[in-house]
Parts: structure tokens; sequence; C-alpha cells
């Protein structure tokens, strides 16, 4: 017999005998909470999931996301897609997701401008209407345009697309942010 199954034995004996039987009976029947890593989706996760989507599914686990409004037509778009394309594997292993809502003429030419650059992250195709459920989506003024949220939809920053190439800098400051205390009110 190895040691581990006998401490947890004493380790429920000594439970028993302190806590009431009521407890212990709510424990036993009470569903483990799920991990960490496990947790739902956000409001972006969610709006996501309900539209239509090309070269693959947002991922549901993201912390943050980045929409990235662009389009093959646009000069500094072309520009700057083959460093974010190579900077995307690196963002999906820190659980951002990088997703283009294309402006070109068709979902199938958005397609073409992120396989042109052997992009792999997904996009949507630029339908104002659709992307109005989108958590902290609003219309850009000129592209590129980068928008990144957190998994609920608050706006982080709202930048020209090249901001992406310092992702990990924009999102380590705003997770610096959240952990500051807030100074008192006098």
């Amino acid at each position: 017999m190895t040691l581990s199954p006998i401490l947890s034995t004493l380790s429920l004996l000594a439970l028993a005998a302190w806590a009431p039987a009521s407890a212990l009976r709510a424990a036993e029947s009470a569903p483990a909470a799920a991990p960490a890593a496990q947790q739902a989706p956000g409001k972006v996760a969610q709006a996501l999931a309900q539209l239509p989507t090309f070269n693959g599914r947002p991922a549901a686990d993201a912390q943050y996301y980045i929409y990235l409004q662009s389009a093959s037509w646009c000069g500094p778009c072309c520009a700057e897609m083959p460093e974010i394309a190579r900077l995307y594997p690196e963002m999906r292993k820190a659980k951002v997701e990088l997703i283009l809502i294309g402006c070109d003429a068709s979902p199938e030419a958005d397609l073409a401008f992120l396989q042109k650059y052997h992009a792999a992250f997904p996009g949507v195709h630029y339908q104002e209407e659709a992307l109005s459920t989108l958590p902290g989506y609003t219309p850009a003024q000129g592209i590129p345009d980068a928008t990144f949220v957190d998994r609920e939809g608050k706006v982080i920053l709202r930048s020209h697309g090249s901001a992406i190439k310092y992702w990990r800098r924009i999102i380590d400051k705003y997770e610096a942010e959240l952990t500051q205390p807030t100074p008192e009110a006098p």
C-alpha cells in the first residue's frame, strides 16, 4: 500500500471529525469548479461564433482580441501584412486572437489577401450590420486600423494597424494598469 491513499483516508477522517455531516454531503454533491483555462467564452468569442468567417474559426479561449480592418488594395495594409502574419503564432500562444475585418469587395477577395501573405488568422468580411454585434467594434475612418479589446469587448486601444507590431507591450501595459490600486477620492 502506498502512502498517498493512507494520507487521503486520514485527511477525510480528520475532516469528518471536524465538519458537520451536512457540510460533507454538500461538498460531495457540489460540482467541481472549472479550471481557469476552461472558463466560459467571453462576449467577443460568443459574438464571433455567430458571424460567418473564413480562414478558420476565431479562438474561443482568447483573453484579448485584435480587430484588424484591412484590404488588399491598400498600400500600407499590404506593407504591414507580412510582419503581422509572422507575429500571429506568437499571439495565439499568448491567448491573443487576431481577426481580419476584410474590406475587399467579397469574402473570397479577403481570403485571397490573407493567403497571399500566408496569414493563418481568421477573418470576417466587412458587413456593417453584422459587425455591429461585435463588442468593441466600430467602423474605421481609414485603414489599416487596429482595435485591441479584452474578451468582454472593452476597448484597450484603437490605433493605426502598425500598432499590432507592439501587441505584447500594449497588452502588458493594460494588464499592469489593471493591477494598480485605484487612488481613493479625497
